[in-house]
Parts: C-alpha cells; structure tokens; sequence
C-alpha cells in the first residue's frame, strides 16, 4: 500500500539521504565536465524527494553518470534507492526505477549476476504491491507495454548535441527509458544491442556535461 510520510517525515529522509548522493557524485565527478559539476551539484542543492520534480532533479545526473561510466559502486545507492517510498505517485518513483535499472544494465554487462539481483527485483516495485519480485510477476499490460517503449515517447527526439540543461534533461529522458526498457529486456523491437546503440549515441549528445571514452 502506497506510503504517505508527514511532512517532517520527508525533511527527515531528505535530510539524511540528499548527502549520500552528493558524496556519491562526487566521487565521479571525475566523470562529468565543468558544466557538468555545475548542473550535478545544482541538482543536490534544489533536490526535494517529496516530489516527483525534486526527485527527478535528483536523480537525473546519477543516471547520466551511471550510464557514462557504468561504476560498480552503484549499489552504493541502493541504500538511498531502498528507503524512498512509494507513494502512489509513479512519476515520483520514476528516476528511482531509473536507478534500479541502470544498476540492473550494469551489473549483468558486466557478467555478476548476483549483484543484479536486487536491482532486477525492484525494477517494478510499485506494481508488485512494494514487494521485491520479479519485474513481470504482477501481470500488468503496462508493465510490458513499457519493455516495448510505450512511454518512450518524443523523448527520444532530444536536441543533438544537447548543450543546454534543458536539453539535457530531454536527453535524460530517452536515457531514462532505454535503462528502464533495456533491463526489462523483452521487446523484439528494441533489443539490448539497439538501445546500447542508442545510448552511446545519447552521451556523445550530452559530451557537455559528461565525459565519454
């Protein structure tokens, strides 16, 4: 059942993970360029997790960074991912799920599938009645139809080169699904090799803000 944490309650859980993710990025801002730095400590700063803005704002360098440089310590996160609730707002939950999967990505290119799994288990966590499970175990059509890259949308129509914030945020979008799509791993359409494609594409788009081998 979907969480309501007080007011307090969210100013606490803010209070005490918004760091960990600032130490996170920091320790790869090796990764990202000045602009880059710039737009990630923004992000901290503004961050709020009892929205889904804030939470995206969040968010949205970790997947950059995560996609970029695909760390291993990513799990790192996991303890902040872990403790953010489910409020029935989906759109909130949405750069957690990102998290998760980008994780997922990670973990299995690199051949460990033990690590995997928790991020495997959590990538639908809301339609799994907060329940660690596996992605498909509710029988949602929803859930497939987004393997097949029904909420991908026009982000995929993000500027190139993606030179501003705005733009970039675009991008981080298209990077957003193609993580979430790539790790439900199902669709004949949009097989792992073609959104791997994709997302190289996507980071020499966003060369900006991240540095890219």
């Amino acid at each position: 059942m979907p969480t309501k944490p007080t007011t307090k309650q969210w100013k606490d859980l803010n209070a005490e993970l918004i760091p960990q993710v600032a130490e996170w990025l920091d320790r790869h801002d090796s990764a990202l360029t000045d602009k880059g730095r710039k737009f990630a400590l923004r992000a901290t700063q503004k961050a709020n997790l009892a929205g889904g803005a804030g939470t995206r704002t969040l968010f949205e360098p970790v997947l950059l960074v995560a996609t970029a440089t695909e760390p291993t310590d990513v799990d790192d996160l996991f303890a902040v991912c872990d403790r953010i609730p489910f409020t029935g707002d989906y759109f909130q939950w949405d750069y957690v799920r990102a998290t998760y999967a980008a994780a997922y990505r990670i973990f299995t290119r690199r051949g460990d599938p033990e690590r995997a799994q928790h991020p495997l288990q959590m990538l639908s966590f809301p339609e799994n009645g907060e329940q660690l499970a596996d992605p498909f175990a509710s029988g949602l059509q929803a859930i497939v139809n987004r393997a097949n890259g029904s909420v991908l949308g026009r982000s995929a129509d993000y500027p190139r080169p993606a030179t501003t914030t705005p733009a970039l945020q675009h991008l981080l979008g298209a990077v957003r699904e193609w993580n979430i799509m790539w790790s439900y791993g199902i669709s004949p359409d949009w097989t792992r090799d073609k959104i791997d494609t994709e997302l190289v594409q996507a980071l020499a788009a966003a060369s900006s803000f991240v540095h890219t081998a």
